[in-house]
C-alpha cells in the first residue's frame, strides 16, 4: 500500500493475497513446532494459493516473489517441478501470470530451467555508475509469438509509472524529405560547401574550445527558423540562458523563435541522462542540427 501511495495509484479492485507467517501456511490446528517439514510447507503454501484463485478468479496473478517458494522447497528440482504444476494449473485458466524474481538466490544468474517455462522472460538491471546518477535499463529475453526489439532499452522509475525509452532502429525511422543542401545564410561559408551541407546527412564541426563551433552552428539555426523550418537544440555544455546572451551579442536573436516555436532548445544533463533519454522528442516536429 505504501508504494502505491507514493505514485498515486488506487488498489480498488486489486485483491492481495499474503502468507505472511508459517502459521497461516499450515493452519493453526497443527502441533507447533520451530520447523515445519518443507515438504508439507510447499504443498499447502500452493494449495493456498490455488484456493485463493478458485475463489477470486482472476484475470491477472502477480507472484511477488518466487524467493519464497524457492525457499520453501529447498530443492532447486523440487522447485522447478511446482513452478511447472502452477504452468499447467493457470494454461488453462483465462488468466496472465506474473512471476518476479530478484535472482539472489541464485547468485544473480539466470535460471534457464526456469526461463524455459515461461513464455516470456523480461530482465531489469539497476547500474551503478562512477559519476552521476544509477541508471536503469530492461531487455526482452524472450517472448514467444512476439516479433519484439532486442537489446537494451533505458528506463525511468517516477511518480506515477515507468518511462521506457525503446532502442532506436535506424531503417524503422526513414522520412522522405526534400534533397539539396541546408545554407547557412554566410555566403562564403556556403561557397565552401558547395551550397550547404545535404539534407539527411550528419556533420561533425571539431575544433578546440573558442574556435567557433557554435557560432557556426548558430548560424545554420538562425538561418532554419528564418526559412520557417522547426529546429531543434540539445544544449550539453553551457546552460540556455548563457547560449542566448552569446546569441544576443552575435545579432542573433534566438529568443524570438523560440517565442515563435520554432526552435526548441533543451538542455541536456550527461550526468542524469542516458542515450535512451535522448531518443524521446521534443515538442518539435523539426530535424535536430
Amino acid at each position: 500500500h505504501a508504494v502505491a501511495d507514493s505514485h498515486g495509484w488506487s488498489l480498488d479492485g486489486i485483491e492481495l493475497f499474503e502468507l505472511a507467517s508459517a502459521e497461516q501456511v499450515l493452519g493453526g490446528d497443527r502441533d507447533q513446532s520451530v520447523l515445519y517439514s518443507w515438504e508439507v510447507e510447499l504443498g499447502e503454501t500452493v494449495k493456498l494459493i490455488e484456493e485463493q484463485v478458485e475463489r477470486s478468479k482472476p484475470r491477472r496473478v502477480v507472484f511477488d516473489s518466487l524467493s519464497e517458494m524457492r525457499l520453501l522447497a529447498q530443492d532447486p528440482l523440487r522447485y522447478r517441478r511446482q513452478v511447472l504444476a502452477l504452468k499447467q494449473y493457470f494454461a488453462g485458466r483465462d488468466t496472465t501470470v506474473l512471476l518476479v524474481d530478484d535472482l539472489t538466490s541464485s547468485g544473480g544468474e539466470r535460471d534457464t530451467h526456469l526461463h524455459s517455462l515461461c513464455h516470456g522472460v523480461v530482465t531489469l538491471e539497476r547500474l551503478t555508475l562512477d559519476f552521476g546518477a544509477a541508471r536503469r535499463r530492461m531487455q526482452v529475453q524472450k517472448l514467444r509469438g512476439v516479433n519484439f526489439v532486442a537489446g537494451y532499452h533505458d528506463l525511468v522509475i517516477r511518480k506515477g509509472g515507468l518511462d521506457i525509452f525503446p532502442r532506436l532502429i535506424a531503417s524503422q525511422h526513414g522520412e522522405d524529405h526534400d534533397s539539396g543542401p541546408v545554407p547557412s545564410g554566410v555566403p562564403e561559408l556556403d561557397a565552401l560547401f558547395g551550397g550547404g551541407p545535404m539534407r539527411g546527412t550528419s556533420t561533425l564541426l571539431t575544433g578546440p574550445a573558442g574556435s567557433g563551433k557554435t557560432s557556426i552552428a548558430m548560424q545554420f539555426i538562425v538561418a532554419a527558423c528564418a526559412r520557417g523550418e522547426p529546429t531543434t537544440m540539445y544544449q550539453f555544455d553551457e546552460r540556455v540562458s548563457t547560449l542566448l546572451s552569446r546569441a544576443g551579442q552575435l545579432e542573433n536573436d534566438l529568443q524570438k523563435y523560440v517565442n515563435d516555436g520554432c526552435l526548441v532548445i533543451k538542455q541536456v544533463n550527461p550526468a542524469d541522462h542516458s542515450l535512451g533519454l535522448l531518443s524521446r522528442p521534443p515538442d518539435c516536429s523539426g530535424a535536430l542540427l
